[in-house]
């Protein structure tokens, strides 16, 4: 409605003999108008983009869930006894014994207190490259 307006208008002033200001008037009005379909445009792509994005992380929380369901067991050190337990389960202060044959997925974080581990955290921190862990240095 703006832009019959503005013409209607422009074309009055055109009628009336300001031709400048009429064709001043209509160029203005085409600026407008292009400015806005052009933001418009950049509106819908951004929420396609966010859209897909989106679908993008809930595809890796999903990879993420279906490595957990999986049910890792691992060895915890609760109650003064070492116990088989869900990786799932651990708990704060839990004790955790990892080895060579280990391939657990652990939902934690946890300090490394002798040894050392090399760990894919791409879960995590969504780095590919393994990481190595080592020992906490409790000496300080």
């Amino acid at each position: 409605p703006n832009v019959l307006w503005q013409g209607f208008c422009s074309s009055l002033r055109w009628l009336d003999g300001n031709k400048n200001k009429a064709r001043d008037q209509l160029l203005q009005v085409v600026a407008q108008e292009c400015f806005s379909a052009a933001l418009e445009t950049v509106k819908e792509k951004a929420s396609e983009m966010r859209d897909a994005m989106d679908g993008t992380f809930h595809i890796r929380d999903t990879e993420a869930t279906r490595y957990l369901k999986k049910q890792s067991k691992i060895k915890a050190y609760r109650n003064y006894q070492w116990i088989t337990i869900p990786a799932t389960e651990i708990l704060p202060g839990d004790l955790v014994s990892l080895n060579s044959q280990t391939t657990s997925i652990i939902p934690c974080d946890l300090a490394v207190l002798r040894g050392g581990l090399v760990l894919d955290e791409s879960l995590i921190t969504g780095e590919w490259i393994p990481r190595m862990r080592g020992e906490l240095n409790t000496s300080a």
